[in-house]
């Protein structure tokens, strides 16, 4: 998440600093590692002269804190509202085992690219082979370029096409989806 702190946003003028021990303070009673999590993304300030009055210095700090889920996510919010510190955002969700979900959804739409091509074949009273290709797709509107090379050996290739999309809801914020698509290529039997 992002979190904004600037001197403008309050109307008595608290200082960037103040503010910032200010929410130090808070995230650390909430028990959150400030050396791993937490760090400055930007820090700048601007010059303001007035032709009347003091000329001041506006400052503004921009903070990134990764928290691991969404009762703490609920936490850090509600104790740096309290703090006045609302200008808050979430950047960026992730899952721990991200990469292992792809494949697993990967193997779905491969499952499901056979079963497409079990079904075509099934239409004109035959069976599939061995898979002979298989692709991950990232676009899938690029599949005309594989439609010229089906002959192999003198065989007739079943191209089936598969594609899985899985939510994951382990966070109390809007889900991840992950969506995979394959192309497998079949030789009739």
């Amino acid at each position: 998440m992002k979190i904004v702190l600037n001197e403008n946003d309050k109307k008595g003028k608290l200082s960037v600093e103040k503010q910032e021990n200010q929410m130090i303070a808070t995230l650390k009673a909430l028990d959150i590692d400030l050396e791993k999590n937490f760090s400055i993304l930007d820090f700048n300030g601007t010059y303001k002269r007035k032709f009347l009055g003091d000329s001041e210095v506006t400052k503004v700090k921009h903070y990134q804190l990764i928290v691991n889920d969404g009762k703490t996510l609920g936490a850090v919010y509600e104790a740096l509202d309290q703090c006045d510190i609302s200008n808050i955002s979430i950047t960026k969700t992730s899952h721990t085992e991200l990469e292992k979900l792809r494949r697993e959804t990967k193997l779905k739409a491969l499952r499901t690219a056979k079963e497409k091509a079990s079904d075509y074949a099934d239409a004109i009273e035959q069976t599939i082979g061995k898979a002979l290709f298989i692709q991950e797709i990232k676009n899938i509107a690029n599949h005309n370029y594989y439609a010229n090379n089906l002959n192999v050996a003198n065989q007739v290739n079943v191209v089936g096409y598969g594609s899985e999309t899985r939510k994951i809801h382990d966070l109390n914020i809007k889900p991840i989806t992950i969506t995979e698509k394959v192309m497998a290529k079949f030789t009739l039997i």
